[in-house]
């Protein structure tokens, strides 16, 4: 990935992308996970510094951020290393699969919170735009494009997550197992899903929205979930850890997904 391309990620996730650059990027993403998967880090990173905009920020937050910096960096060389074809490197990365970090522009600006927490303060003040919960479905719904994320050691939860907020291991409990993953710009915004599949074949995408919460407008409540009808889709979304989830299946009834995301 030029170093062109990730400066657009970095302005395409803070807000600042000019809209004719805009409609050009989310083409691109579109056809490249590798490119979704660097939208996502973008907003990983700007998501991990919010506390930075607080000149108050505990000593540990803002160690937090600065070390989240450093990584960053070093994961660009890393990656860098491994294009010039540094055996160490490569064999290092053999064990997993590889991940492109888009560098935060405020990392390009000598890493200062100051700049770190302007990034941050751009996202979440634009975090009201983007998509519906109808139009991040779409994501859910399709095929996966990766692996399932494997299973935490000892935990309930996969390795994968958005923002910190993890994806449920549902295969011992409910029988519903996870079979692949796709990560995609919908409107600007990244949206991860893992797809689950039970015995009978049937499939649902679990979808985490990266930012602030989508808008779940047409829904009808159900305490904390919402259903939501598109076409023939059943979707339920609801908000952990004030990020928007999102169940979507097709030939799935909506009570299934509703007890899957009280079970969550």
């Amino acid at each position: 990935m030029d170093d062109a391309t990730r400066q657009d990620l970095a302005a395409l996730a803070d807000g600042t992308l000019p809209p004719e650059a805009r409609a050009s990027l989310l083409r691109r993403i579109d056809a490249s996970p590798e490119l979704a998967d660097a939208l996502l880090d973008q907003h990983d990173a700007l998501i991990a510094i919010r506390a930075t905009e607080d000149e108050e920020a505990s000593p540990r937050l803002r160690a937090m951020a600065e070390a989240m910096a450093a990584s960053a960096v070093a994961r660009e060389a890393a990656s860098g290393r491994r294009r010039r074809g540094h055996p160490a490197s490569a064999g290092a990365a053999r064990g997993r699969p590889r991940r492109f970090f888009a560098r935060p522009r405020a990392v390009a600006y000598g890493g200062s919170l100051a700049a770190l927490a302007a990034a941050a303060a751009v996202l979440f003040s634009a975090g009201a735009s983007g998509p519906s919960v109808a139009e991040a479905a779409q994501a859910a719904l399709a095929p996966p494009r990766s692996p399932a994320p494997a299973v935490m050691a000892g935990e309930k939860t996969l390795d994968a997550a958005v923002d910190g907020v993890a994806y449920p291991y549902w295969a011992d409990a409910t029988g519903w197992r996870a079979v692949g993953s796709r990560t995609d710009a919908v409107d600007g915004r990244a949206i991860r899903t893992v797809v689950y599949e039970d015995s009978h074949g049937r499939r649902i995408g679990y979808a985490i929205a990266a930012g602030s919460p989508l808008s779940a407008a047409h829904g009808t409540r159900h305490g904390d979930f919402t259903v939501v009808r598109s076409g023939n889709a059943a979707i339920v979304t609801w908000l952990r850890h004030g990020h928007t989830c999102i169940l979507a299946a097709k030939g799935v009834d909506a009570r299934v997904l509703l007890e899957l995301a009280a079970w969550d």
